[in-house]
């Protein structure tokens, strides 16, 4: 039977758009045309019957068709491109183990590491995701990605990537609960808790003599204090990097302007008194450069829906 496949072609014009999150970008890299990037996806959209992304005026968000298709794309784009590679350059695979958050995992690495398995195909990446702090030599883990100061025992940090926190919620959470006028208006809305993100210093910093919440769903992940606030539970604290795709398809609004910047940041760590692998420095170098890439461009792809904006949540509609 004929096999009935995708233009290899459309799916590799996907990922790269997917990966760069810019139609743009992606012909830069590809060295296409943006109108031959168009055509590809438009044909690879036609070919699974649904939108793969969300047109932006400053780049391209995945749909959900698109976010549950990308994994297994760039699953494929590696494995031809391995297979495909020297015989040489296959028999030397070598393993690779990283420590991950989960919802970091889910919401940004997923999305870039097909990028470094096609630069290192002969790397068998293994990817750990755990919130566990794993023992790196009794897991067998090589590099891994925390959340915090970046002062763990032991372990050498660099910090790749910090975050802008500030309300938000789901549509309907407003359009039912709001207006939401000014930062005092929270006061009537149920406030979504995560241990590793308080409240007060933003409440501090939006002048509101408030102490820290003790009442309000408590989520111990992350990733399901943001599908709780989708869900319309509440208001949550959300951050500028890891949700900004949520921000952009509309799955959650921006209430105000006002932002702060966390003690915590997004480190990669590993032992200190472990001599690193080849394996292990590309990858750290890989990952230092996409993540400054995603900072260079946070505040373009992060919409704001803020306090104020002509374009955003203004307290009596949702624009």
């Amino acid at each position: 039977m004929r096999r009935r496949l995708p233009s290899i072609h459309s799916l590799i014009a996907f990922e790269a758009v997917a990966r760069y999150g810019s139609f743009t970008k992606a012909s830069d890299r590809l060295c296409l045309t943006h109108g031959a990037i168009s055509h590809r996806v438009r044909a690879l959209e036609n070919a699974v019957g649904a939108k793969l992304f969300s047109r932006l005026h400053n780049g391209a968000a995945l749909t959900d068709r698109g976010i549950a298709l990308v994994e297994s794309v760039g699953k494929a784009l590696s494995l031809i491109e391995s297979e495909c590679a020297p015989k040489e350059r296959r028999a030397n695979s070598s393993r690779l183990t990283i420590s991950v958050l989960p919802h970091f995992a889910s919401s940004w690495l997923l999305s870039r590491i097909g990028h470094f398995n096609r630069l290192y195909p002969h790397v068998d990446l293994k990817i750990h995701a755990s919130y566990e702090l794993a023992s790196f030599k009794q897991k067998g883990i090589d590099v891994g990605v925390r959340y915090g100061m970046g002062n763990w025992p032991g372990l050498t940090s660099i910090r790749i990537l910090g975050e802008e926190v500030f309300p938000v919620c789901s549509p309907q959470y407003a359009a039912i609960h709001g207006p939401f006028s000014s930062p005092m208006d929270l006061s009537n809305a149920v406030l979504l808790r995560y241990p590793k993100e308080p409240w007060k210093p933003w409440f501090d910093e939006a002048g509101l003599p408030w102490n820290e919440p003790d009442k309000g769903p408590m989520y111990s992940d992350f990733g399901l204090l943001m599908d709780a606030a989708k869900l319309g539970h509440g208001v949550a604290l959300g951050r500028s990097t890891i949700m900004g795709t949520a921000l952009e398809c509309g799955q959650l609004v921006k209430l105000f302007r006002i932002e702060v910047r966390p003690a915590f940041a997004y480190y990669i760590v590993y032992p200190s008194n472990i001599p690193l692998k080849p394996e292990a420095v590309a990858f750290i170098e890989w990952l230092g450069q996409a993540a400054s890439e995603v900072q260079e461009d946070t505040a373009l792809t992060v919409p704001g829906r803020r306090y104020g904006s002509d374009h955003e949540y203004t307290g009596h509609r949702l624009a």
